[in-house]
């Protein structure tokens, strides 16, 4: 997770560094700036570089999704990556888990429909008119993220 740091100087972000924030503390990095003379409300993470995610985040979002990956996602960061990556608000991101499910719609709207009443699973279907329909709204509803090494449904804590 390179993180690109840079300072509000004069209306402008100037470029400072990048750094690896899953090896540094917030805290170090905030110390660190006060050496530098850097106020922390004039410094900004201006994307994460390895993650090709370009967006303006507080240093304190920035550590939210580390923790994310690290206590959600024992250390993968591949789910907060990906959502990320397709503008999912941090806050969605990091109250959200997701579970590897199948590389097959079939297989995860099986899973899925093992939490549903068997009655209003069929009653959606049929309101749907059609599968990909029905498959597409799991998706637009955060019950699926359909990704390219497969579907992760969401777990309730």
């Amino acid at each position: 997770m390179i993180a690109n740091i840079r300072v509000l100087n004069e209306g402008n972000f100037d470029y400072l560094c990048e750094l690896d924030v899953m090896k540094h503390s917030k805290e170090q990095i905030v110390a660190r700036l006060k050496e530098l003379g850097i106020d922390k409300g004039n410094f900004f993470v201006c994307g994460i570089t390895d993650w090709e995610v370009d967006k303006i985040m507080s240093l304190d979002e920035v550590y939210l999704l580390k923790k994310a990956v690290l206590d959600l996602y024992d250390g993968d960061d591949y789910v907060v990556r990906f959502q990320l990556q397709r503008y999912v608000p941090i806050k969605k991101i990091i109250s959200t888990y997701y579970q590897f499910c199948s590389k097959d719609e079939v297989a995860t709207v099986i899973q899925l429909s093992k939490n549903l009443d068997i009655g209003l699973l069929i009653n959606y279907f049929f309101k749907c008119g059609n599968w990909v329909t029905a498959f597409q709204g799991f998706v637009e509803q955060g019950e699926v993220l359909n990704t390219p090494q497969g579907f992760y449904r969401k777990v309730n804590f």
